[in-house]
């Protein structure tokens, strides 16, 4: 289906995730040794046939404009449609985020109103699924629904317990509409959890936002659908993900998600959709030196293994030295992990070094973040 449109936005809320979103944004955070969070929703898309993507970007968004560029690793660079990248207009009055998805929507209407397809999909930047948005589409068509909701009943992700309206717990009656919702409860009554996912025909889109804004709305979830849910004047249906479904928003989510994608049964029912698309880098075949021991790890390539891994993820270029020992940890690309050093239950970001002899042991339940650049 050519006629769908897609817009991935990405939200700034990540203050949970620490020093790993202090530099970036939660969707260009890596994941799975080689990917970006942003990856998986973008490569859903093209998978899809969608040709045109708006990314709407807000603060700390440098990192992910150099990953994605013109969109080439998924052949988005193209002249008509094709990716677009929607950073924030900055003004004195205006630090570069917005308050909610509609002003986002708001702020970003000329490339809503200057693309030609009838149907939009707007996804979450914090999610990490993979789906297949046409036959979503060509379902919400069918069903003669106004708004179609994403949601899983997955609930094991790790959820920021301070994101105002991000959570949405819904109740659909026996036809898919949407009866009933919360947001941001302590103890949900329902087990449907929305994934930030929306699909709507474009114009509509266009005249809810104005409304809604113009009335002093922000929220997509707990404003827009809940207001329209409440007045029963748009028929809003849901349409459940059954497949492997995180959310990236805290430390421990981040760190549980990457433990979970070692077992080669999680990766299958992730990329069991179709491929996911990144961008590329050159660097030889991962080294293993006499006398290195892998075990139950994802090795990226570039790597250079002389010591011990065990139930890890590495990112390209690391360094495991000879007699390190690393063990339920993640490290990301150009880390430098020398002769000696033990790391257990520990996340470390890019070009990190840990001198010979370091040693750094946390917690399953509370990892050891290292920022980006340091050297221990």
């Amino acid at each position: 289906m050519n006629d769908i449109m897609g817009i991935i936005y990405t939200s700034q809320e990540d203050t949970s995730l620490r020093e790993l979103t202090a530099v970036r944004a939660v969707a260009a955070l890596p994941v799975a040794g080689r990917y970006r969070v942003i990856d998986f929703i973008l490569s859903s898309m093209v998978n899809s046939g969608i040709r045109n993507v708006g990314v709407i970007m807000q603060r700390n968004y440098h990192s992910l404009m150099d990953h994605i560029g013109s969109g080439k690793e998924w052949d988005l660079h193209t002249r008509v449609d094709g990716l677009f990248v929607l950073p924030p207009f900055m003004t004195p009055d205006n630090n570069g985020s917005y308050v909610g998805l509609l002003d986002a929507l708001l702020n970003n209407m000329s490339y809503l109103r200057r693309s030609r397809q009838e149907y939009v999909v707007i996804v979450g930047g914090c999610n990490v699924f993979n789906a297949r948005f046409d036959e979503m589409v060509a379902d919400h068509i069918a069903s003669g629904a106004d708004i179609t909701l994403g949601y899983t009943r997955d609930t094991s992700s790790d959820l920021a317990p301070h994101n105002a309206f991000r959570h949405a717990f819904m109740q659909f009656d026996a036809g898919g509409r949407l009866t009933a919702m919360e947001i941001n409860p302590n103890a949900p009554s329902y087990e449907n959890l929305g994934i930030d996912l929306f699909i709507i025909r474009r114009k509509l889109l266009i005249y809810l936002v104005d409304q809604a804004v113009a009335q002093g709305m922000h929220s997509m979830y707990a404003d827009l659908i809940r207001s329209h849910m409440l007045a029963g004047t748009l028929d809003i249906r849901g349409a459940e993900y059954k497949g492997f479904c995180r959310r990236v928003e805290t430390v421990q989510g981040y760190y549980g998600f990457n433990m979970e994608i070692i077992n080669p049964d999680v990766r299958a029912k992730l990329f069991e959709a179709g491929p996911v698309f990144t961008k590329t880098r050159d660097e030889p075949p991962a080294r293993y030196a006499v006398g290195a021991k892998v075990r139950n790890s994802l090795v990226a390539d570039g790597c250079v293994i002389e010591g011990t891994v065990e139930n890890s993820v590495l990112f390209r270029g690391v360094n495991v030295g000879k007699g390190a020992v690393v063990k339920n940890s993640v490290i990301m690309q150009d880390s430098d992990i020398m002769e000696g050093a033990e790391l257990e239950n520990v996340i470390f970001d890019k070009a990190v070094t840990i001198r010979r002899r370091g040693r750094l042991v946390g917690q399953p339940l509370y990892p050891i973040v290292v920022g980006k650049n340091t050297t221990i």
